[in-house]
């Protein structure tokens, strides 16, 4: 086989894997119930189907960044369609390009054989199955996404510099950083590896120039409108009428993105890029920031979201940095042994090892390993864990494991030893495809059957945890209780569900039964008294009012007062685990 086809034999079998993972993910995503973040970001994106420019108002969960809900928008537009299927169908899409864009990673830096491996990996594990399945953000599939792409285009541009190189990497990070505030862990990463790299090709640096001094004015220039736009809306919101509040806000972002059009087109042009590696990723940085505040307008027209992010970063659950580093690393170090499977989480950790001692000799593996460092230590400085935070990061752990893999095949000179690796290989790959079977339809619970109900002298379960509970279940019990067959007109059935836009989104205004709900609001992260069951006919109970949702300690009614006077009329399972019961008075 000549060059050209073994740098190329990648493309097909990576696409064939994408559309395969996509299927499988697809076909269980019918077994899960609607999720909390899901119902919330797609009330979000049919407000911004609805108005693009200003999205829904009062503003809906104001601490996430637009670029998922812009996209479902637009499907929804294009398609008339606005549903859960719509939605996840977006994230499979989405789901399978990253599993291209990994292979494509892969391959840049350690050939096709790693490519492979690397899709083979990240496509069937359940891991990323799980999360590639749900809609928008709940499973981050397009924060990963986009961070795969924008390591893929900064590794081109440091490979082979140009000035359209620089543009696309720029967008690419612009778009990350829309998917997730997170995503500034790449500017460190993106520093580092620009400063650390030795660039191929016919690359001069340019001598700053006047080109470069409009490059760098309008970016200064656009920056200030994007800071500017949203704090003018917020004064006008407050001293203002609604039509003036209008114009800032639009008008601003008018500026915006006009001055982004300007913008790009002199970073295009020759000569448009600082000198030095400081100042070209500082460019790069700068431009990112104004781009995603340019191609999604609610960032810049909606004020709330930039005083969300400001209180979260300065004073987030009024939590000190660092407080649950142990609880980040018990969680991220589960999920990377035991979400594939044992044999396979060994290498992958193995992997990383190799990864951070070989990066300083050997740079092919400094563009991924330095971004799971920058971010695993980002994510114990937060107040809080989510099952799917290392999502970002998780194609590249995945491209580290089978570039070890395929580095395993060539130090082994002898044909002999060769196919012993390969067949071992082979082994584990199969090994972890019986586990994914066994776990199939019910991927959020894959590893379970291992660690059972804890992990590391911790509890497992939960709806931040290893074996994820998450919102799944809450629709069954809430159809189960509307149904004439169970439960009688007029019976009192108090909820203690936190998913509250879900409920309300299945209940019928004109219910034969009384409801009392949780009360939880959106828009307030505080805790109302619970309901009293006294007097109650039906209560509701999900796995996580047992452990806890979140950090918040459990959320129970008196439980010997529930033995004693009700019984279980309906219990939701999840493969081996009870998630929900409906409890029935005596």
């Amino acid at each position: 086989m000549n060059e050209r086809g073994r740098s190329t034999i990648w493309i097909p079998v990576a696409l064939v894997i994408a559309i395969a993972s996509a299927i499988l993910a697809g076909r269980s995503a019918t077994h899960l119930e609607r999720l909390w973040d899901e119902q919330v970001d797609h009330d979000i994106a049919v407000g911004l189907r609805a108005h693009p420019l200003t999205g829904e108002r009062p503003a809906i969960d104001a601490s996430q960044l637009r670029l998922p809900m812009y996209v479902n928008a637009l499907v929804f537009a294009a398609t008339g369609h606005d549903d859960l299927a719509t939605s996840r169908f977006v994230s499979l899409a989405c789901g399978a390009l990253t599993v291209v864009a990994t292979a494509a990673l892969a391959n840049t830096l350690f050939g096709p054989l790693a490519a492979i491996l690397a899709a083979l990996l990240l496509g069937f594990s359940p891991y990323f199955l799980s999360f590639e399945r749900i809609a928008m953000t709940e499973g981050d599939v397009f924060f990963a996404c986009f961070v795969t792409l924008a390591v893929q285009t900064f590794v081109r541009y440091l490979q082979y510099p140009s000035n359209t190189r620089w543009t696309i990497a720029g967008v690419m990070l612009a778009l990350a950083i829309g998917s997730k505030f997170f995503a500034i862990f790449l500017f460190p990463v993106f520093f580092v590896l620009a400063t650390s790299t030795r660039s191929r090709g016919d690359w001069q640096p340019y001598y700053d120039s006047a080109t470069a001094r409009r490059l760098r004015n309008s970016i200064a220039v656009g920056l200030t409108f994007a800071v500017v736009c949203p704090v003018a809306t917020w004064a006008a919101r407050r001293y203002g009428s609604p039509p003036v509040q209008t114009f800032i806000s639009i008008g601003g972002w008018a500026a915006v993105f006009a001055i982004l059009l300007y913008a790009t087109t002199v970073a295009l042009q020759h000569g448009a890029l600082p000198r030095t590696s400081l100042g070209r990723i500082l460019a790069l940085i700068s431009f990112a920031i104004l781009a995603c505040a340019a191609l999604m307008p609610v960032h810049v027209t909606e004020p709330d979201i930039a005083v969300e992010l400001a209180r979260r970063t300065l004073r987030w659950d009024h939590r000190l940095p660092l407080a649950l580093w142990s609880d980040h690393l018990r969680l991220y170090s589960g999920i990377v042994l035991l979400k594939l499977s044992i044999p396979l989480g060994i290498i992958t950790s193995l992997a990383m090892l190799l990864a951070a001692f070989r990066e300083r000799d050997d740079g092919r593996w400094r563009p991924c390993i330095l971004p799971v460092i920058f971010y695993v230590v980002l994510l114990c400085f937060l107040p809080l864990r989510q099952t799917f935070y290392l999502m970002g990061v998780y194609p590249l752990i995945m491209i580290l494991t089978a570039a070890m893999l395929a580095e395993l095949m060539t130090w082994s000179r002898a044909t002999s030893t060769r196919i012993v690796v390969a067949v071992l290989i082979i082994a584990a790959l199969a090994h972890g495809g019986w586990l994914l079977s066994r776990s199939y339809p019910h991927l959020q619970l894959h590893g379970y059957r291992i660690c059972g109900d804890s992990w590391m002298g911790r509890e497992s379960r939960g709806y931040r945890n290893l074996i994820q509970t998450p919102s799944d279940g809450v629709e069954e019990m809430i159809r189960w209780c509307i149904s004439e067959s169970n439960v009688r007109p007029g019976a009192n059935v108090v909820s203690f569900l936190w998913e509250e836009r879900i409920i309300e989104s299945i209940l019928p205004h004109d219910a034969r039964i009384k409801f009392v709900s949780r009360g939880l609001s959106q828009e307030t992260d505080a805790i109302p008294p619970p309901p009293s069951i006294q007097g109650a006919d039906v209560v509701l109970l999900h796995i996580n009012n047992l452990l806890g949702y979140g950090d918040r300690p459990p959320d129970t009614p008196p439980m010997d007062i529930l033995a004693r006077d009700f019984r279980i009329g309906h219990t939701v399972t999840r493969g081996p685990l009870a998630v929900g019961w409906v409890y029935v008075r005596k």
